[in-house]
This record gives C-alpha cells, sequence and structure tokens, in this order.
C-alpha cells in the first residue's frame, strides 16, 4: 500500500471513529468487541496455514467440523469458548493465553 493511500484510509478511518465512536461507550465497547474477534479469527487463520493444515485437517485433529474451523476464522464470530480455543491451540501446538485488562474509561 502506498503512502498517500495509507494515509487516505487512515483519514477516513479516524474520521468514521470520531463520528460515530468517540465518546459513545457503547459504540466503543461494539468496537473493541470487534477488534478482539478479528485478532483471535487472524491467529486462528495464521497459526493453522503456517502449520500447513487445511480447515479439514484441523477440524479432524480438534474433533469438530470444518464448518466449526471456518466460523472460528471468521471476524465476525463473537461465540469463541475457551474450550474450543484450548482445543484449537492444542491441535497447533500451542497454548492459550487469556488475560484480564481493566476498562478504560
Amino acid at each position: 500500500m502506498t503512502e498517500g493511500i495509507r494515509k487516505k484510509h487512515w483519514d477516513a478511518a479516524q474520521y468514521l471513529y470520531d463520528h460515530y465512536v468517540k465518546g459513545d461507550p457503547e459504540m466503543q465497547d461494539l468496537l473493541e468487541k470487534a477488534r478482539e474477534a478479528g485478532n483471535v479469527a487472524r491467529k486462528i487463520f495464521q497459526m493453522r496455514t503456517q502449520m500447513g493444515y487445511s480447515q479439514e485437517q484441523l477440524a479432524e485433529k480438534t474433533g469438530t467440523s470444518p464448518s466449526t474451523i471456518s466460523r472460528l476464522e471468521n471476524a465476525d464470530y463473537l461465540g469463541h469458548s475457551l474450550q474450543m480455543l484450548r482445543r484449537v491451540a492444542e491441535a497447533l501446538e500451542h497454548v492459550p493465553v487469556v488475560e484480564f485488562l481493566p476498562l478504560h474509561h
């Protein structure tokens, strides 16, 4: 991405944040949940592909269905369970880490 395009993207994102999220606790909460879900989905996808597994192979290793793996890799999915994340992490030779941070007010 060129610098000019990156700046335009940043300016647009900042505009949207300033006008639709900033100062609205409910919108800030929704944005944070969306970021968290996106981070989990991205991490599962990255680990799976780095290990060279298809969704079907990971599903087999975790004892679940390929559609469940697809759902876990979807940034819009908000139903991650700690039990399932543990199974996925173990199948990908990792350990999940849960962290509790103070709310930002």
